[in-house]
């Protein structure tokens, strides 16, 4: 499954799940080395737990704007916990 790694802020990296349409916390120290925000990464659910496996470096600028473009559509809904 892919996300993106949308922001980080401190110690947290916010990633956003593109099948699921929700995002997700997690702390830094999870993330793989050389991750950055835009980052498409492949992850993985074990029980309600996000773990990322891979970046995925072949992803191209196509697949960032698709995941940029529907996450704006989500925080442009109203009650959205999308805002920034």
């Amino acid at each position: 499954m892919k996300a993106v790694i949308d922001r980080i802020i401190g110690e947290i990296a916010v990633v956003l799940v593109e099948n699921e349409e929700k995002e997700y916390n997690i702390s830094i120290e999870k993330l793989p080395a050389n991750v950055k925000e835009g980052s498409i990464v492949e992850v993985e659910f074990k029980g309600e737990m996000l773990t990322i496996l891979t970046i995925s470096p072949n992803e191209n600028k196509e697949t960032t704007k698709r995941i940029s473009d529907k996450m704006s559509k989500l925080r442009q809904r109203k009650n959205s916990q999308f805002k920034r």
